[in-house]
């Protein structure tokens, strides 16, 4: 059985705590995660060496893994709380 999370927050006072976002678990804007297979998208399909079927592909991947700088992920990550903040004071439509 799962938790009724919706009255959880109503009954229990915990509206008073939490703001009403915007269904913002679903705007990509929001996640992080986006922004790091964007990133790791943008390096696989660098240059010219484009990857011919799927094994290619799925060779290419963990390379530019290995390759991808970690203080661009962690940075990432560590925008979210100032993302979900900006969106549940003003909206989505004021995030980069």
């Amino acid at each position: 059985m799962k938790p009724d999370l919706a009255n959880l927050k109503k009954n229990s006072g915990l509206g008073l705590f939490l703001g009403l976002l915007n269904n913002s678990a679903n705007e990509p804007k929001a996640r992080p995660i986006e922004d790091f297979f964007g990133y790791l998208k943008a390096k696989v399909y660098k240059g010219d060496c484009k990857a011919k079927n799927l094994n290619q592909l799925e060779n290419k991947i963990p390379t530019c893994l290995s390759n991808m700088d970690s203080k661009v992920v962690q940075d990432h990550a560590k925008t979210l709380r100032s993302r979900l903040d900006i969106i549940g004071r003003h909206g989505v439509q004021f995030l980069n």
